[in-house]
């Protein structure tokens, strides 16, 4: 919970505004004359650190991962949205729950996998080899368990359905 980047500053950003207008107010009131110099400097020093530590395009690094393709490839949820019954239960990787949230039973892909009617894994190449080697390793099992069969496959995305 280190970047700016995401939900995790959500909780000190409305203190820090409203810390900020209580400031203005002081300065307003015993220094109205450094109101100006206050206000031209903060928005120097406001520019500045978004430029050195921001994620926007202008900034030093920014950061454009939500702009680029993640995938060389397009999955269709729809499609694959539609080759699960909306009663089954389902257990799915983290970077797809999201996508099947209006499923009744959904699961978190470790801890229901064996016993979900419909399982669903996607192996990012973001992930650090040993999550990745794990990941694999799930594939594999429930290739070979005898319980499951592989129904779709796409790249580096396996839906599994269990019989």
């Amino acid at each position: 919970m280190q970047t700016i980047n995401y939900q995790y500053t959500a909780v000190i950003t409305p203190l820090l505004l409203i810390s900020l207008i209580y400031v203005f107010k002081f300065i307003l009131f015993k220094f109205p004359k450094l109101l100006t110099f206050f206000i031209f400097y903060l928005l120097l020093f406001t520019l500045y650190g978004s430029y050195l530590y921001g994620p926007l395009i202008y900034a030093k690094k920014p950061n454009i991962d939500a702009f680029k393709p993640k995938f060389g490839y397009m999955i269709d949820y729809k499609f694959i949205n539609n080759l699960i019954p909306d009663s089954a239960s389902l257990s799915v990787t983290n970077n797809l729950g999201a996508h099947f949230a209006n499923h009744k039973y959904l699961y978190a892909f470790s801890s229901h996998y064996q016993s979900a009617d419909y399982t669903l894994i996607l192996i990012e190449d973001a992930y650090e080899p040993e999550k990745k080697d794990k990941l694999l390793k799930y594939v594999d099992n429930l290739m070979n368990d005898g319980k499951h069969e592989l129904i779709y496959q796409q790249e580096k995305l396996y839906l599994f359905k269990r019989f």
